[in-house]
C-alpha cells in the first residue's frame, strides 16, 4: 500500500514537471515568434519608407 502511494506521488510529480517544461517551451516559442514578427515589421517599414521616398523624388519636377 505504501509503495503504491509512493509510486503515485512520484508519477504525479513527474507529470507536473513535464507540464512545467512544456509551458516554459511554449513561452519561449511565443517570445521567438514576437521577435520574428517585430523584425519583419521593421524590415517592411524600411522598405516602404524607401519606396515612398523614391516615388516622392520621382514626382518632383
Amino acid at each position: 500500500e505504501l509503495a503504491r502511494e509512493r509510486l503515485y506521488v512520484e508519477t504525479l510529480q513527474e507529470q507536473l514537471r513535464a507540464e512545467a517544461r512544456k509551458e516554459s517551451q511554449d513561452k519561449e516559442n511565443s517570445v521567438t515568434a514576437a521577435a520574428v514578427g517585430a523584425s519583419l515589421g521593421a524590415g517592411l517599414g524600411l522598405v516602404l519608407a524607401v519606396v515612398m521616398g523614391a516615388a516622392s523624388a520621382l514626382r518632383k519636377p
